[in-house]
């Protein structure tokens, strides 16, 4: 039961029909039933919305994670080849 906005008297929605501007009428049933697929639809895609970030997400980490390590091994064999540089170089000027 809803009530009327106007003169405030009560009225079972589900017993309304509902019209078309093409002429064809729709049950409360119909409209009803018209709502929860949608509902059920928003739902569904909100899942995959949620997973596809939670996806996105993870992919990040491991991007992230995965670069972190490459940028360190990087800069490890940077250092490991100045200092042999810095060796060389030293042991031909001190040697």
């Amino acid at each position: 039961m809803v009530k009327c906005g106007s003169c405030d008297e009560p009225w079972d929605i589900m017993s309304s029909t509902f019209h078309c501007s093409c002429g064809h009428a729709f049950s409360a049933g119909d409209v009803h039933l018209a709502i929860d697929r949608l509902v059920d639809t928003c739902r569904r895609l909100l899942d995959i919305l949620e997973g596809s970030a939670k996806a996105n997400n993870l992919f990040a980490k491991r991007t992230e994670t995965s670069f972190r390590g490459f940028m360190a091994s990087v800069v490890e064999g940077l250092g490991e080849a100045a200092g042999f540089v810095v060796g060389k170089l030293l042991g031909r000027f001190l040697g």
